[in-house]
């Protein structure tokens, strides 16, 4: 039975879709480097600000925070937690308290906060001033970006006032550092930092394995000569791979390389292979893909979909089996899994109401109808849903209740949202 009918130009519910062109061996994500969850013990202060909507203070850390008061508490809560984890990474902590950032609506607004504090206005979304010691961030397109931007600047803050660096380092040390660390998983509450996202827009993995396509794997050549053909892609994927390859000798050199800049990374490593950093870096990929961008990384299993109207997270790898729990959220909304993919403007999804019905969302030629597809019990609490296939066609389960629609896409599997704001977790693909 047909509900409704519903033509839309897919354009308009984002701002387009990713390079699909990444679809590599994928295994687990996170990694090895830092498993510990760090979480602040005390909230932090937000009043009115004068130069910005908020100041947040905390007992590490004064920010002046653009945007909701909401956010500012999260930024707040996310600066200590980062104060724990730097600090355990580290080994040692800054003493010029408190430690000065701050979150600004826009580049105009960053760059004013900047000269004010007698700062050289930059042209970058973010910038940690050496001279004024201050961590300075704009807002990003992505909710999961803003963060990873923030904990980036506080990671150079960390850098300069802590382990006090050589002046002389490489950007590719540095900057690589710094993206490294920034990737994190974050609950609200507590954080991991040195993690690989389950999915982000920006996709440095991806990206790192493309210019390794195009350019080879000669990350001896690139760092000894200090020329990289992507920069800062490469840069996150061979510092990570380097504190995965030996943690030992990765922190050894860090210590004597802050020291002193003249100091080589092979008399710590060798000579590096970069053949086998490009099979670890087809290894290292984030698993799932945004079709949009209503879709933030919060753990190795676990992702936020929020959207006002469709929007898709994609497994590049199709397996034969795919899991989600739906955190069920109080409210109407409409959520679940992607069933069949060609692109953007070619798929079948399965979404579940608040009430147990059942909705096929099918988008042919760019346009999405919507059909009746069953009921199952109104879900309360956690829904668990899986996917695998039987001859090209879905078996689903929702619960304890088993769909088994009919589709025109080849099979595919993912998640699937429209005009909800939901958490999915214990993904397994």
């Amino acid at each position: 039975m047909l509900l409704a009918m519903l033509i839309l130009l897919l354009a308009c519910t984002g701002p387009g879709e990713p390079d699909d062109t990444n679809d590599t061996a994928i295994e687990d994500t996170g990694g090895g480097i830092d498993a510990s969850w760090h979480c602040p013990q005390e909230s932090p202060s937000v009043a009115a600000g004068s130069d910005s909507d908020w100041v947040v203070s905390s007992t590490h850390y004064r920010l002046e925070v653009d945007g909701s008061e909401s956010s500012a508490m999260e930024l707040g809560l996310l600066a200590e937690a980062s104060w724990l984890a730097y600090g355990e990474w580290f080994g040692v902590e800054p003493t010029q308290l408190p430690l000065r950032a701050g979150f600004y609506r826009d580049q105009s607004a960053l760059q004013a906060a900047m000269v004010r504090d007698g700062a050289s206005p930059a042209s970058s979304a973010g910038y940690y001033d050496w001279g004024s010691q201050t961590a300075y961030t704009g807002d990003q397109p992505t909710n999961y970006y803003d963060h990873v931007l923030f904990l980036h600047e506080l990671a150079h803050q960390w850098h300069h006032l802590a382990a006090q660096p050589d002046s002389n380092q490489a950007a590719w040390y540095t900057e690589g550092l710094a993206e490294t660390l920034s990737r994190h998983d974050w609950d609200g509450e507590c954080l991991r930092i040195a993690r690989l996202p389950v999915i982000s827009q920006e996709d440095f993995s991806a990206a790192a394995i493309r210019i390794v396509d195009a350019n080879g794997s000669d990350v001896q050549g690139w760092i000894a000569q200090d020329v990289w053909p992507g920069e800062r892609p490469l840069w996150f994927a061979v510092t990570r791979w380097l504190m995965e390859l030996d943690p030992e000798a990765f922190e050894a050199f860090r210590l004597a390389y802050d020291a002193d800049a003249s100091v080589s990374v092979s008399d710590y490593f060798g000579t590096l292979d970069g053949d086998e950093f490009e099979t670890w870096l087809i290894g290292e990929q984030e698993p799932l893909t945004p079709v949009w961008l209503e879709w933030t990384h919060r753990s190795s299993d676990s992702v936020r979909g929020f959207a006002d109207y469709s929007s898709v997270a994609r497994v590049k790898n199709v397996g034969p089996t795919f899991s989600a729990t739906l955190e069920v959220p109080e409210g109407d909304f409409m959520a679940g899994l992607l069933l069949g993919w060609a692109s953007a403007q070619e798929n079948t999804v399965l979404y579940v109401h608040q009430d147990g019905s059942l909705t096929l969302g099918e988008t042919l030629g760019g346009s999405l109808t919507f059909w009746d597809a069953g009921s199952i019990p109104a879900p309360s609490g956690a829904l668990p849903m899986s996917l695998e296939w039987e001859q090209g066609q879905p078996l689903v389960q929702l619960g304890e209740n088993e769909v088994t629609p009919a589709i025109q896409h080849a099979p595919w599997s993912g998640l699937a949202i429209y005009d909800a704001d939901v958490v999915f977790s214990e993904m397994s693909w």
